[in-house]
């Protein structure tokens, strides 16, 4: 300890190091902040002792033992075992959710398939009628139009009413 805190001082001696190390440590002690105090009245002597390295004495209770972290390894594996099953667990229910939310997506996709096709297939169906019903009427249409010459016959009703009928002016300019 004492070439370590030469290393740090510098140029310092280590004799030196030694007497303000000394000093520290003995007013540590007189202060009480290492010895025990006895609770004797001031003025009077006192006798302390100061383990062989008081400074691992007080550091001793920051620092863990072997055992317990050997517990706190023993506990962490405990927890870690714990955790990696309730991932488990959670990874499963996961999958469960996504299979059934899967199965119910295909089922409304086919049910929707079919139900398209259905109503394509109709409107195909109600097209293929309606073409049907408007040929056979423009088939019957062509037909009364080669059978029957309409115009001719209107042509022929206006010759035979027209000396019958007599026109009379509408306006006053016409005649």
């Amino acid at each position: 300890m004492m070439t370590y805190l030469s290393q740090i001082s510098g140029d310092l001696s280590p004799g030196t190091v030694g007497t303000i190390l000394g000093a520290v440590i003995a007013a540590l002690v007189g202060g009480g902040f290492l010895g025990k105090k006895t609770g004797k009245v001031e003025g009077k002597a006192e006798a302390m002792r100061i383990g062989p390295q008081p400074f691992m004495v007080e550091l001793k209770q920051d620092f863990v033992t072997r055992r317990e972290f050997e517990k706190l390894e023993v506990r962490l594996e405990v927890s870690m075992s714990e955790m990696k099953g309730l991932f488990r667990e959670t990874m499963s229910e996961i999958k469960g959710q996504t299979t059934f939310v899967t199965k119910k997506m295909d089922g409304q996709n086919e049910r929707l398939t079919k139900k398209i096709e259905e109503v394509a297939s109709g409107a195909y169906q109600g097209r293929q009628r309606l073409h049907n019903t408007v040929n056979n009427q423009g088939e019957r249409l062509a037909t009364l139009e080669a059978t029957s010459d309409v115009a001719g016959q209107l042509g022929k009703l206006a010759t035979a009413l027209s000396p019958q009928i007599k026109v009379q002016p509408t306006h006053p300019n016409n005649g």
